[in-house]
């Protein structure tokens, strides 16, 4: 009986240590992986090289997603062309970028580190807020007129004509 509880007393010290190493691993993984991806990015202007897929809301349906245009619009950020990248997708460059460069920081001090930042603390209805700021861009950027021009990224076709013929 005594050697029972003795067992379940004592410690597992290596599942926590292996937690915190693959934790930190993980985050230096997805670190390395963000970065790599972000370098290819911003050295391959994606209306040269169509290494990406279209937005197939774009393609097939006609209409603009709210992440219509990110993909030129982080292409132009890496390049330093804030204004050209607003042109692209202004969500992405106001809000979007912000929580990307978060995401990167608090991945490369925990895998530096091993400690995690204090997680944000936001009152539920944040998250609801951030749906309906998304699902109203989407249909603002959508509406017809020129008050909403602003919000829909150039047309693919129309940006590679013009860096073919530059």
């Amino acid at each position: 009986m005594e050697n029972e509880q003795a067992t379940r007393a004592a410690p597992v010290p290596t599942a926590r240590a292996s937690g915190w190493v693959s934790g930190r691993l993980q985050s230096a993984g997805l670190l390395l992986v963000a970065i790599v991806a972000l370098a290819l990015l911003g050295a391959n202007n994606p209306l040269e090289h169509t290494f990406l897929p279209r937005c197939p809301t774009e393609q097939f349906g006609g209409v603009y997603c709210p992440g219509c245009g990110a993909t030129r619009a982080t292409h132009h950020l890496l390049q330093g062309r804030f204004a050209v990248a607003m042109g692209y997708n202004p969500l992405l460059v106001i809000a979007g970028a912000p929580l990307i460069l978060y995401t990167l920081v608090s991945w490369g001090y925990h895998a530096a580190t091993g400690r995690r930042f204090k997680r944000l603390v936001m009152p539920g209805f944040v998250g609801w807020l951030m749906l309906v700021v998304l699902v109203g861009y989407a249909v603002a950027r959508n509406l017809p007129g020129e008050a909403f021009e602003g919000l829909r990224p150039t047309p693919v076709e129309v940006d590679r004509a013009r860096v073919r013929g530059a």
